[in-house]
């Protein structure tokens, strides 16, 4: 049995009622069913799914569990932040734009700016949480960079801005470019992961 797209898409909302709500997890999931259902020699796809549904309800409960246990044993992710190239190039770009930024002194510019990351990640939480609450497509890679990137923001809040204040030298730009630079990844890491399970879902028709 050949599946149509209007079939996977009708078993994928079905995983979905079923509580696969991570897309991640759900593709696998997805995958491993649309291959059991086309072995089956029924002529009728809905005979055929709700057999395959039934045979692997064990499965499902199995996999459903392996959520909230990936969820939990998922590592902070801070590799997906400092690692990727794009940060880098952020770093730099902001780096380049703090020192030609015309101000008095490096105290005035210091002062202007080092609260600058926060500012530009507040928007971000009202993405990840409307995404988390509403979305039948979230992954656990976009969640985990949203904690790694909160941890490494609050680090910045209340260790590196007293050294920031301290340093009054070129390293505190360097350091709020850096921080700045995390800020706007969680913009970047959150739609590179989202569009990379999207296109791994599309992958399985």
């Amino acid at each position: 049995m050949k599946l149509t797209d209007e079939q996977i898409q009708q078993t994928d909302q079905r995983l979905i009622d079923y509580g696969f709500r991570f897309i991640d997890v759900r593709t696998e999931v997805l995958d491993h069913l649309l291959c059991l259902i086309e072995t089956k020699e029924h002529s009728n796809f809905q005979q055929a799914a709700d057999l395959v549904f039934a045979e692997q309800e064990t499965y499902l409960k199995e996999q459903k569990k392996t959520i909230l246990l990936r969820f939990i044993s998922s590592k902070l992710g801070l590799k997906d932040v400092f690692i990727n190239p794009m940060f880098v190039i952020f770093w730099i770009a902001f780096y380049v734009l703090y020192s030609l930024l015309p101000f008095d002194s490096k105290d005035v510019l210091i002062q202007e700016t080092f609260m600058l990351p926060m500012s530009i990640s507040f928007f971000s939480f009202f993405i990840y949480g409307f995404y988390f609450f509403k979305s039948k497509n979230k992954s656990l890679q976009t969640v985990r960079v949203l904690f790694a990137s909160s941890t490494i923001l609050t680090l910045y809040l209340y260790f590196i801005i007293p050294l920031v204040k301290k340093l009054n030298n070129e390293w505190s730009v360097v350091f709020i470019s850096a921080a700045s630079s995390v800020a706007l990844m969680m913009y970047y890491l959150f739609f590179y992961y989202k569009n990379k399970n999207e296109k791994k879902f599309k992958s399985i028709r």
